[in-house]
Formats: C-alpha cells, sequence, structure tokens
C-alpha cells in the first residue's frame, strides 16, 4: 500500500538570472511511503541545469533627421549579447510531520559566460557604444586583456565566472492532501530564504582574474503557493510565487547613496505557473511510472536596481581610477566638483516579463529513485537597462528649513542640491541615450535525479 507522508517537494521552474522557484504540488511528486510501517522521511536531489540567453541590445537616438517631433523616440541598434551558465544543485528535503517538511538548497555555478558583439550590419565606425568610449575601439577581452579584439564582431567577452549566490533554506506545510482526502486538491503553502554567502560579482579591467564570483550580495525572501489536482491519468498544477531582497551584505554593489536617488534594491520578482500533466504509464507494482508534463509561466520583473547584459561595460566605462572615464560617479552632488565614486555596473532596470513554455518527463525507476528532464523556451519584453532617474523634486523649504527641501519653487531636479541622484549618468541614463535591451529569448534543460529514503 502507498501512502503520501504528507510533504510535497518543490520543483523549480529555472529561468536566467534570479530563479524564482515555484512548486508542482502533487501528490504523486510528493515524498511516497512504500508502506504503512516504513515512510520515507528523506529525500535527496541533483539538478544540472543549462540556461541560454540572448538579447539584442539598441539605444535610444535622440536628433535623428528622420524623427518627427512627436513620434516615438528613435533606437540604433547596437550590440548582441550572449549569455550561457551551467547550474549544479544539490538539495535536502526532510519530512518533520505528515504536511510539513523543511528544504535546504546548494546552487552552485559551474560555469557562467558572457559575450557582446556588433549586430549585424552595426561597425565599429557607427556603434554609440564605441562612439561614446563606454569600450575601446578593439573591445575588450577580460580573458586575456592585453589583446582585445581587433578583427571580426566580438566587443566584450567576460571571465568565466562560478561560484555560489545564495544558499537557501526553507519550510513548507500542505494544508490539503488529496493523497489523503480524495474530495480535495493538493494545496501547498512554502517560504524559503536565500542566504547570500557567495563572492560579490564585480568587474575591474585592470585585474579582470581578481574577481570570478556570481553572487550579488543580496539576501531575499521567497513565498509561494500551488494547488494541484488529479484524475485517473490527468493532473493540473497551478502555483504563484513572490521574491523580494530584505537585507545586502556590506561588500554588495546594491548601496543606497543617499540624496535623490530613486532605487537601491534589487528588482522584486512575481510568477504564474500553470502546468498539465498525463500519465503514460503506471505500474505500481513495480513501482514505475512516467507522466509527461507541459506548463507555461509569466514572470513579472518589476522596476529596481540589477545587473544587466553591460554591466560590466558599465563597471569598465566607470573606473574612478581612469581620468576622463565617461561613466564616473559624483557621490557627493552638493560639492562643488566631481567627488568620483566608480560605477558600480549595475543599472536601474525596467519592469519586463518572462513568458516561458516547457515540456518535461518525470520518471519513477523505483521504489526510491525518481528521474526528471525539462526543456524550457522563454520570451523576453522589450525593457530598458538604464533606467535611473535624475532625481527627486523635493517640497520647498518652509520657514527655517535647510535639508530635506528646495529654496526654489519649480518642478526641477536641480544641479549641485540634494535632489540628484548620484547613480544617474547622462550619458545612459538620460532619455534619449538609454539602452534597451530587445528580442530576448532563452533556452533551459535541465536534468534532476531525486531518491527517497
Amino acid at each position: 500500500m502507498r501512502r503520501n507522508v504528507g510533504w510535497v517537494c518543490a520543483i523549480s521552474v529555472a529561468s536566467f538570472g534570479l530563479r524564482l522557484g515555484v512548486a508542482a504540488a502533487s501528490p504523486d511528486a510528493a515524498l511516497e511511503a512504500q508502506t504503512e510501517e516504513e515512510p520515507s522521511r528523506v529525500r535527496v536531489s541533483v539538478d544540472y541545469q543549462w540556461e541560454l540567453e540572448r538579447s539584442q541590445l539598441v539605444r535610444e537616438s535622440v536628433g535623428q533627421p528622420s524623427s518627427g517631433p512627436v513620434g516615438a523616440i528613435p533606437v540604433q541598434r547596437d550590440l548582441d549579447s550572449s549569455h550561457a551558465r551551467h547550474t549544479i544543485t544539490p538539495r535536502l528535503e526532510l519530512s518533520l510531520i505528515p504536511g510539513v517538511w523543511l528544504s535546504a538548497a546548494l546552487p552552485l555555478v559551474a560555469a557562467d559566460d558572457h559575450s557582446l558583439s556588433l549586430h549585424d550590419g552595426v561597425d565599429r565606425a557607427t556603434s554609440s557604444t564605441l562612439l561614446d568610449g563606454l569600450l575601446p575601439s578593439d573591445g575588450f577581452d577580460a580573458q586575456n586583456p592585453t589583446r582585445g579584439f581587433a578583427d571580426g564582431d566580438m566587443l566584450f567577452r567576460s571571465r568565466r565566472r562560478r561560484g555560489l549566490d545564495q544558499v537557501f533554506a526553507g519550510a513548507g506545510v500542505a494544508l490539503m492532501d488529496q493523497a489523503r482526502d480524495p474530495h480535495k486538491p493538493t494545496w501547498v503553502l512554502g517560504a524559503e530564504v536565500g542566504l547570500a554567502v557567495g563572492q560579490v560579482a564585480k568587474f575591474d579591467a585592470m585585474e579582470p582574474s581578481a574577481n570570478e564570483g556570481v553572487g550579488r550580495g543580496v539576501h531575499e525572501l521567497h513565498l509561494w503557493t500551488s494547488v494541484a489536482r488529479r484524475s485517473a491519468r490527468l493532473e493540473t498544477t497551478f502555483g504563484i510565487g513572490w521574491r523580494a531582497p530584505f537585507a545586502t551584505k556590506s561588500d554588495s554593489p546594491f548601496r543606497d547613496l543617499g540624496y535623490g536617488i530613486t532605487n537601491v534594491l534589487p528588482q522584486q520578482e512575481a510568477e504564474l505557473t500553470f502546468s498539465l500533466a498525463a500519465t503514460a504509464l503506471d505500474r505500481p507494482a513495480a513501482h514505475r511510472r512516467i507522466d509527461v508534463r507541459a506548463g507555461a509561466r509569466v514572470k513579472a520583473h518589476f522596476e529596481g536596481r540589477g545587473y544587466s547584459e553591460l554591466w560590466e561595460v558599465f563597471a569598465l566605462a566607470g573606473d574612478a581610477r581612469v581620468d576622463g572615464a565617461p561613466l564616473i560617479l559624483d557621490r557627493d552632488p552638493v560639492t562643488a566638483d566631481t567627488q568620483a565614486l566608480s560605477h558600480p555596473g549595475i543599472t536601474n532596470l525596467e519592469n519586463s516579463l518572462d513568458l516561458g513554455a516547457n515540456l518535461g518527463v518525470q520518471a519513477k525507476l523505483g521504489a526510491h529513485v525518481e528521474l526528471a528532464l525539462t526543456a524550457e523556451v522563454v520570451w523576453k519584453t522589450d525593457h530598458a537597462i538604464t533606467f535611473a532617474d535624475a532625481g527627486i523634486d523635493l517640497p520647498t523649504c518652509a520657514a527655517g528649513q535647510t535639508t530635506g527641501c528646495e529654496l526654489a519653487n519649480n518642478d526641477l531636479i536641480d544641479a549641485g542640491t540634494e535632489e540628484e541622484n548620484p547613480a544617474f549618468v547622462s550619458r545612459i541614463d538620460l532619455v534619449g541615450h538609454r539602452y534597451r535591451s530587445t528580442e530576448g529569448f532563452g533556452a533551459v534543460l535541465g536534468v534532476r535525479l531525486g531518491g527517497s529514503f
């Protein structure tokens, strides 16, 4: 006799960048006991995941003769971005009592590679990135800094990054379980904390090999819920998840620079998922079962700071040790002259959506072993990746008030005042000069091997 011990394994739906895990709250995805007397209480699994993301980077270009005074801001094509990542994630899940479990996961990035090249039809004489001096004319090769790319379309290649960003600890509860009450669906609530432990990713053009980390230095909270209902051979699952940062490490680039800064923390994310699974083979006596699952998801990225496709280029072009670097920040706008501060590379990112479709096969190969294969394609909506505001217009000072207000009664961001945003760089953040990520596309392949005891 098979009996569900009452806890459900969170199956992460993978995507580039951050991972917003949404559970497939299936009674048959749960750790199952083989007998009433010997219920399984522990599940271990190892995931391998390969992610590829490509996008086209365009630049807003004001002043073109062909543009009208009331038309949309014209853009010009500039660069193509390619990003690949391999991740191995061991996970442990422990059932405490029926319906309650704890989990821990350690996502290890085995390899992370990123490159930029000239878009088809764009050359070194017309690329706005080169014309603005954000990259030298022969580009930059972080794997061989003395060589560059004198020929071909390649302009930038990163170091191969690896390591940890966060470790995860979570808990979940099955408020309803169809295995115990066939008249109700399985309803699961879960929470997970991501603790930043890895080396924070930074870029130093003078010594690229000094930092090959993948961390962001951000602690995050992830909440999710899912509902599943199984019939004889079909199962439907619906999930909702939300992720938000709640603290940062001291060396994180997500710093509050004060004055008129408008965003400090990374983007929050929300995700909806839906899947339909069909049983292709079910032999309970032999503990063998094969399910084929198709699903879709929508992930919303809300405006916030983040690592974009150009973060290393911005860090290179904003190095305060280099005189005349075009993206150097002014740490104190109310003090005369520029108080040079290196650009951290991260920028304000506009709201965007990821639209994913996935297909997978999950097989129970015996009493204690499961294997899952998944594939997903992702379309990303166009969005600005340099989106900082110039600052915040403060209210007019009242009698005797000297801080947190402006002397002039206007609706402008006054230069040299507390209204200025120290993270704003007009060369890339000013409307008409911003970068946009367009035609974003991703692919994900994953393998999971799990065992229960």
